[in-house]
């Protein structure tokens, strides 16, 4: 009877093994409100979105929604800025890549909503995913915000490039009026359970940034040993148990 148990809850493990890292983690980084991130300098004093006399041209940012299925991660950026802001002035309203730190968020501004806080080389950005693909980020390359002379902007924000050496890993990329979505393997990138995530138009009207702290999807080798420890345990038991 003990040995059926035993191939039982072997045949239990291994199923364990073979769908966990199937499971699905998301979380959103929210944009509005009391937890808007407004990132830099401020120039109209309006704090989360910089924006001229008409209140249509807030080209705000909601949210950034972060989804991992398995070593797939999907990061979803909305708002109205996709409707209105991105065919306001292609020139100057031109969407950015999407910046990573691996081992989490750090900032070096202080105030409320991180309300001085600028992309810095000291942050531990170090990813940088485009249209095409995701690259290690040589820091020395990326373009900053920028407006026209007279235009408010918020300044010192990374809005695109910086992408050197050999492609990390292809993306699926797509863009319309409601947002923009990047779908990469994240397999080789060696994120953490927290890693920092930074997106912004070329004025920098709007910053989205933070923390997403998905946990990390269970390795088989690990699980492998749990199950065999707990096994282990349940051998010794009966030893214990007969004596």
């Amino acid at each position: 009877m003990f040995k059926k148990r035993m191939i039982i809850a072997f045949f239990l493990m291994i199923s364990i093994i073979i769908t966990i890292p199937q499971a699905a983690f998301s979380f959103t980084i929210d944009d509005t409100g009391s937890s808007a991130y407004w990132g830099g300098s401020d120039p109209r004093g309006y704090h989360d979105v910089i924006q001229d006399s008409n209140p249509s041209h807030s080209f705000a940012l909601d949210k950034m929604d972060i989804t991992v299925n398995g070593s797939l991660m999907t990061v979803s950026i909305t708002g109205n800025y996709f409707s209105a802001g991105i065919t306001y002035n292609n020139n100057y309203f031109t969407p950015g890549d999407l910046y990573i730190n691996p081992t989490g968020w750090i900032t070096t501004g202080t105030g409320p909503n991180y309300g001085n806080d600028t992309f810095n080389s000291n942050e531990g950005w170090s990813l940088v995913v485009t249209s095409q693909g995701v690259y290690h980020l040589d820091y020395s390359q990326i373009q900053f915000t920028e407006a026209p002379s007279g235009w408010y902007y918020r300044a010192n924000q990374a809005w695109r490039g910086g992408a050197t050496g050999d492609m990390l890993s292809e993306v699926d990329y797509s863009i319309n009026d409601t947002g923009v979505s990047y779908t990469f393997d994240t397999a080789g990138l060696y994120l953490g359970n927290k890693f920092g995530l930074h997106w912004t138009m070329r004025c920098g009207n709007d910053v989205i940034e933070g923390l997403d702290p998905i946990p990390p999807v269970p390795e088989p080798a690990t699980l492998l040993l749990l199950g065999l420890g707990l096994l282990g345990l349940g051998v010794a038991s009966r030893k214990k148990f007969k004596k």
